[in-house]
């Protein structure tokens, strides 16, 4: 079984960049659950060094954009305390390669075909949900490459593959991931031979999930590289550093 945390991003207030040339992103880690305690365990320990967590305590809930740029309970940080948080989590991702994929959306390209009213889905399905769909295309062609890598070629060949490991979503409290998203997914993606998603989404509160609190980091990295990218900026640097690290396998720009 594959564990997929999700993480999205969240629009962030600059002068530089308008709203509308923001992008939303959905990003997931796929994690076999074999890798599960390992990962968790140093995210935790991570944690409990900066923060000084005990272990009693729910982890704190970090917002990403306040750590990047050093607002509210990050306020008294200085950089290099803040940039040395993300790098070291964004390490622990480098060292193990945990994929990473991710989904993306202009919103003022949303906004543009819902009022322009020339895009169906736009006018009938909300950014997120478009994003989703995109997202779980691409995730189910990565999970079928890699359950080719594990195959002879007479048994790619075949119409249909026995699966070997199935996915699953594992999303927040309180996110934009809505189990319908899945079930409309499913219903309408005819084209998928072997879907290897189940339809069931795992829902957990931020506080008890590093994983999913690293997932959001990512997809505000990913977020604020699309939206500025020529940015003299150090999120160029930290997704520089995923790509390189072969934990950054895709992004892929949703169409209107």
């Amino acid at each position: 079984m594959y564990l997929i945390y999700m993480g999205e991003s969240t629009n962030y207030d600059t002068p530089s960049v308008e709203e509308d040339k923001q992008h939303q992103i959905h990003a997931g880690l796929i994690l076999h659950e074999s890798a599960w305690v390992s990962l968790n365990g140093e995210l935790t320990a991570l944690y409990k060094r900066y923060f000084s967590t005990e272990t009693s305590e729910l982890l704190p809930a970090i917002n990403s954009d306040d750590v990047y740029e050093g607002k509210n309970e990050f306020a008294e940080w200085d950089s290099d305390k803040r940039a040395s948080l993300l790098q070291d989590l964004l390490d622990i991702l480098i060292r193990k390669e945990i994929p990473l994929i991710a989904a993306s959306l202009n919103n003022g390209t949303y906004e543009n075909a819902k009022n322009n009213l020339n895009n169906p889905e736009a006018l009938t399905k909300p950014l997120d949900e478009i994003i989703i769909e995109r997202f779980l295309l691409a995730l189910n062609m990565y999970m079928d490459e890699l359950q080719m890598s594990t195959m002879d070629p007479s048994q790619i060949m075949e119409s249909s593959w026995t699966i070997n490991d199935y996915s699953m979503l594992v999303c927040k409290y309180g996110g934009s991931v809505k189990p319908e998203f899945m079930a409309n997914f499913l219903n309408n993606s005819l084209n998928i031979p072997n879907p290897s998603v189940l339809e069931d989404i795992s829902y957990v509160s931020k506080e008890r999930s590093p994983i999913g609190q690293l997932a959001d980091v990512c997809a505000y990295l990913i977020m604020r590289w699309l939206s500025e990218p020529e940015g003299d900026h150090s999120y160029i640097d930290y997704i520089n550093g995923l790509q390189d690290g072969r934990v950054l396998q895709v992004i892929y720009p949703v169409q209107l």
